[in-house]
């Protein structure tokens, strides 16, 4: 439960006031493939929406209790609208994975101690895309381990062949 919520509170910071349930499910569900290089080259740019699309029912099975566990800070009708003031960034930012806020730490310049960081990251107009860049470091560095490790398990033939597969299919997910 505790990746559900860090997941539904770094996606609410990239999102606007008012949004689709879908638009939540794809920020969600794209926060894995968010900064993979293998996104850039190789793969369906359609790829987080073709996983959501289908899995509609799963998706509120799954996260329809973190949901109701912020209907102070978020309003579910027809579309889904949240609380962007300060205090509600700063609720967000406080919950997000530790990994995550050390990023944030780490790339702020003034030299604040870690709770004032996250205050005053919560006032920036710019904070979702403070944190996209914070998942995108994250993410980019466990993607490129992880298709660097692939070479010598799979082979070099057999990683190339791959590649050339995704590739292939990425051409053909532009021209759809």
């Amino acid at each position: 439960m505790h990746n559900l919520r860090s997941a539904v509170h770094a996606a609410l910071l990239q999102l606007p006031e008012k949004f689709s349930e879908i638009d939540l499910y794809i920020a969600i569900a794209g926060l894995s493939y968010r900064g993979d290089f293998r996104m850039i080259i190789g793969e369906d740019k359609n790829k987080v929406a073709n996983i959501v699309q289908p899995q509609i029912e799963k998706f509120r099975t799954l996260y329809t209790p973190v949901f109701k566990s912020m209907s102070d800070r978020l309003s579910i009708n027809s579309f889904l609208e949240q609380d962007k003031s300060s205090e509600s960034k700063l609720y967000h930012l406080q919950r997000l994975p530790q990994n995550l806020k050390n990023i944030l730490f780490r790339s702020y310049k003034n030299k604040l101690n870690n709770d004032r960081i996250l205050e005053d990251l919560a006032k920036q107009d710019d904070v979702s895309k403070i944190v996209r860049n914070g998942i995108c470091r994250i993410v980019f560095y466990s993607s490129l381990m992880q298709s660097i490790k692939g070479i010598p398990t799979a082979g070099l033939l057999k990683s190339v062949v791959y590649s050339y597969s995704k590739l292939n299919k990425m051409v053909k997910s532009m021209f759809l």
